[in-house]
């Protein structure tokens, strides 16, 4: 029996509901019946949170749609760029309440660090829609250690988004973790899967990320030895993770979707946590998939 108590941790990221995403994705966008009945099983399963952008295509309409159209209303987390920026952010909020069929945003993060130190005179406008209650937490994606070592002391920043997974670990960001919790962030973790780089056949690589293989290797050696799938133990390798707040996870269907959430156990834990501290990868740049073209 999975941990249903868990996948309150879990935010269902939407990317694939309005473009084709993913290293190892070979099904492309979802179909929009498909993403409802996702939704539906996200729902029934406990998932309350949807990941979303400016940036993703017509996810956000789909998501809308789906709203209008169910009773269920799922917390929405969504990212935005200024480059996108045709009005004011007040009314960039408002046009995004309308399209995603909502009444107010869980959090409104910038999707990059850059916009962030860039325009700071958005973070008061920010402010201003989460003292009116439109926005509940002010949030920022991050890439890097040096981008996140400059937002925790932020006092407006609610929420920040990291990559985090069994091999972008604790070795490269565990103290900065531990250090923004004492600041009270939420931490939100993402690329659990490193978008889908781990299921890839090692032969199959690109030349670019070879480097990894080593790494990939010692990962399927120990899901062999332990008789967990590769799914079993990156997932439960963050989601037990008592510091970070929520997971967000991309699903390419709704089978991948039950099998993710069956595979939720706590006694794999303390064995993979230990497996993946003894992992430190020194090609840290290939760990950003923006690093991957």
């Amino acid at each position: 029996m999975f941990e249903m108590s868990m996948t309150n941790k879990l935010v269902l990221g939407t990317v694939q509901f309005g473009l084709d995403y993913g290293i190892n994705n070979h099904t492309g966008k979802l179909l929009e019946e498909e993403v409802f009945v996702l939704l539906d099983n996200a729902w029934e399963n406990g998932i309350r949170y949807l990941d979303s952008a400016d940036s993703y295509g017509n996810a956000g309409e789909i998501i809308g749609k789906y709203h209008r159209n169910r009773n269920n209303r799922f917390n929405v987390l969504t990212k935005f760029k200024m480059d996108s920026f045709q009005q004011s952010i007040f009314e960039k909020v408002n046009n995004s309440l309308k399209i995603l069929g909502i009444e107010k945003l869980y959090c409104y993060s910038y999707h990059s660090f850059n916009d962030y130190i860039n325009y700071p005179e958005i973070i008061y406008e920010l402010v201003s829609l989460k003292r009116n209650g439109i926005i509940k937490k002010i949030g920022i994606s991050i890439y890097s250690n040096e981008e996140f070592s400059r937002v925790i002391d932020s006092n407006e920043i609610d929420v920040i988004q990291i990559p985090y997974n069994v091999l972008d670990n604790d070795n490269l960001r565990g103290q900065l973790i531990r250090d923004a919790k004492k600041r009270g962030k939420e931490i939100h973790s993402r690329s659990v899967f490193l978008q889908g780089l781990f299921f890839i056949n090692h032969d199959h690589l690109p030349e670019k990320l070879r480097p990894l293989n080593k790494y990939l290797k010692l990962l399927n050696e120990f899901a062999i030895a332990e008789g967990l799938s590769i799914s079993a133990i990156a997932l439960n390798f963050v989601i037990h993770n008592p510091l970070i707040d929520s997971i967000l996870v991309g699903v390419d269907n709704v089978a991948q979707l039950l099998q993710n959430i069956s595979i939720i156990d706590a006694k794999y834990y303390e064995s993979i946590n230990r497996f993946a501290s003894a992992i430190s990868v020194s090609e840290i740049n290939l760990l950003n998939p923006v690093n991957w073209k």
